[in-house]
Parts: structure tokens; C-alpha cells; sequence
């Protein structure tokens, strides 16, 4: 005797309730579980997440093997429950120590931070270069680098890029200047040149000055 499979074949009924779960996928602050009904169009929360050293792009949602993706506020319209997960961009920053200036020969370093979590911190780049990682040194707080006096003073006289790169993204270029102590005559210099400026604006006033007596 032949054995015969019968199986089920669902449609949805109109009208059911079904709930949106929002997904902050490693961000914080997402939107509660919001109730709809199947097969009507529905707004989705205006709520936004957020997330340290990320920008907040959409929500994608899958629809059979197709993603698809709605931004906050937006309509959707589904038969069951859907789960949106947000989609989040890199927004890695130097948040400190971008612009500074080394002297050479200065026992201190120069420090950065970036907001990047440490624990993402891939390598450092100076002038398109990979830093070698005894050049410098790392600890929390997002990230924060201090180059090596050790370092620096190998540099040459100018200004330099740095790139902090991650594992899911990097900086934009920051910069920072290397210069040289200037030697002693050039700073008295400029102090030579107040004093006798001084010293002839008060022998001037001086002359003035009696000439209106006589």
C-alpha cells in the first residue's frame, strides 16, 4: 500500500497581532517591542540608538532572502513577527592631541586619543607607515597612544600624519609637527630687539618733552 505525505499550507490571517523587536546589535537605547497588526501598514519607532564611535545608519529587516532596510519613523508592512536589527557606519575620531607639536629632544611623548574601543585597536599609521607597537604605548579610555620620545626624535623636522586603524574601520588623518629647539641667540634676539625699542620710545618721549619746556 502506497503512503501518501499531506502537508499543512499556512496563510496569514489579517488582523493577527504580531510585535517588531528592535535589535540595537551592540548599541544601547533601543526602541520597546512594538505591537501590530498583521498584514496592515505600520510606522516603526523614531527612536534612535546609539553606539561609542559609531553613527547610526537603518534598521535592515530580512523579507524571505531579501534585506531590506527602513529608516526611524518609517512604514512596513508584514504578515508576522519581524525583528529589526540597526545598521551602524564607524565614526572613529582623534578626540585629543590631534595638531600638537614635539620638540626634539623633549624627554615626554605625544599623546592621542581616539574614541575607538581599545579592545578593536588594530595598528597605528604615521606618513602612510605601519608603527611598530614597542614605538608606542596603549591603554583604556577609548584609546589612548603615546608615541615615544625614543620615536619622535627619529622623526625629521616637519608636519606628520597619524591613523589609528581598527578592526571594523580607522580614523581620518590628524596631524602633528616635529621642530627643533631654537638656539639661544635666536630667542635673545627678539628680547634685544623689545628692550632697544623700548629704550628709544622713552628717550623720544623725553626730547618731547622739553622741547614743550623751552
Amino acid at each position: 500500500m502506497q503512503t501518501m505525505t499531506l502537508y499543512a499550507v499556512w496563510t496569514f490571517k489579517p488582523g493577527v497581532a504580531c510585535y517588531i523587536t528592535y535589535d540595537a546589535a551592540g548599541g544601547t537605547g533601543a526602541p520597546e517591542p512594538q505591537l501590530f497588526a498583521a498584514g496592515e501598514k505600520v510606522r516603526i519607532s523614531d527612536k534612535i540608538p546609539s553606539q561609542v564611535a559609531h553613527k547610526f545608519k537603518y534598521w535592515e529587516y530580512q523579507v524571505g532572502s531579501l534585506i531590506r532596510h527602513v529608516s526611524p519613523a518609517g512604514t512596513i508592512t508584514s504578515d508576522r513577527d519581524i525583528t529589526l536589527t540597526a545598521a551602524w557606519a564607524t565614526d572613529y575620531r582623534i578626540t585629543s592631541g590631534n595638531g600638537s607639536t614635539y620638540v626634539l629632544g623633549s624627554r615626554k611623548g605625544l599623546t592621542f586619543v581616539c574614541n575607538g574601543a581599545l579592545e578593536r585597536f588594530d595598528w597605528l599609521g604615521i606618513d602612510s607607515n605601519k608603527v611598530d607597537e614597542s614605538n608606542y604605548t596603549v591603554k583604556s579610555g577609548s584609546t589612548i597612544l603615546t608615541l615615544k620620545p625614543s620615536f619622535l626624535n627619529e622623526l625629521e623636522e616637519g608636519e606628520h600624519t597619524i591613523v589609528f586603524i581598527y578592526d571594523d574601520g580607522q580614523t581620518s588623518l590628524g596631524r602633528f609637527n616635529i621642530r627643533k629647539v631654537p638656539p639661544t641667540g635666536d630667542t635673545a634676539q627678539p628680547v634685544l630687539f623689545a628692550v632697544l625699542a623700548a629704550v628709544s620710545l622713552a628717550a623720544l618721549a623725553l626730547l618731547l618733552r622739553k622741547k614743550r619746556t623751552v
